[in-house]
């Protein structure tokens, strides 16, 4: 089983990544998993309730699930909540085959991925990582698509706090792709099992 992780802000860039994984996964027990993550202020405990930002975290996720859909792609989509974007991601890629990271350009950083978190999680990732990079024309449409890949790094020195919680499940459950997905909310009405905790 394949398990390929993106970082998603509902961006353009975070959505070629995503549709790069779906379009990757070819056995039927392989997913996806996307990750949006809050910053948690040091100043409040690590789980603490951030509805106006956990609202939007859900509805940017709800995308993700549509564009995954498309692909008849199973896919998993985890909130993390952590102090830091770097070891956040670096925390939900944990068990994982692949980190795909997607950026507009070499030069600009996607909203979800500052600069510091890019080279963070290229240096502490606890599988591959890729980064697609995209340079855009007019009307958004791709102009080219370049990649680098890095090698696993090592264990980040300092334990960081992150949560991270599974938000939904969809699963392909046809066995073969292009057959549809049944969705299993897990948020809905009933408590979030495995949940991870970091400190």
């Amino acid at each position: 089983m394949a398990r390929i992780t993106v970082p998603f802000d509902g961006g353009p860039a975070s959505e070629r990544a995503l549709a790069f994984a779906c379009q990757s996964l070819t056995a039927p027990t392989d997913e996806a998993r996307a990750v949006y993550v809050v910053r948690v202020p040091p100043q409040l405990p690590i789980g603490a309730e951030l509805p106006a930002a956990q609202a939007r975290a859900a509805a940017i996720l709800a995308r993700a699930e549509a564009l995954a859909d498309r692909y008849h792609a199973s896919l998993t989509t985890l909130l993390v909540l952590a102090r830091a974007v770097g070891p956040g991601l670096v925390a939900a890629a944990e068990g994982g085959d692949l980190l795909v990271i997607g950026q507009r350009s070499r030069r600009l950083m996607g909203r979800v991925l500052g600069g510091g978190a890019v080279r963070y999680v290229l240096a502490h990732a606890p599988c591959e990582a890729l980064v697609v990079y995209t340079s855009e024309k007019d009307h958004g449409r791709a102009r080219s698509t370049w990649f680098r890949l890095a090698r696993p790094g090592p264990a980040p020195a300092e334990p960081r706090n992150v949560l991270v919680l599974p938000v939904s499940r969809r699963v392909d459950d046809s066995g073969a792709r292009g057959a549809g997905c049944v969705g299993d909310d897990l948020s809905a009405g009933r408590a979030i099992p495995a949940v991870r905790r970091w400190s």
